[in-house]
């Protein structure tokens, strides 16, 4: 789940790997598609879980807004995404 949050973005032309996408949205290099290097899939199917450990175990303060910051973060992305397949 850390390495959502500091993952890095690549070109799927050329391969690249950038800290931060570009603001373009295409590769500075070759002009291809920039992806994210960690699928939000891999992270959605655990944040329920932890999100009950967090719960259970009575975990608040900055464990718990750092899932909560997470599950945010995840559903602005995957919302991209989603969007992005549609047009």
């Amino acid at each position: 789940m850390r390495k959502f949050a500091t993952q890095e973005f690549r070109c799927v032309r050329c391969n690249a790997k950038f800290r931060r996408p570009p603001l373009s949205g295409v590769c500075p290099r070759c002009g291809g598609q920039i992806v994210l290097t960690v699928y939000p899939g891999t992270v959605t199917k655990y944040l329920e879980i932890v999100k009950e450990l967090v719960e259970e175990f009575g975990i608040g303060g900055y464990l718990g807004q750092r899932v909560e910051v997470l599950e945010r973060s995840l559903g602005a992305t995957v919302t991209k995404v989603k969007q992005k397949r549609l047009i």
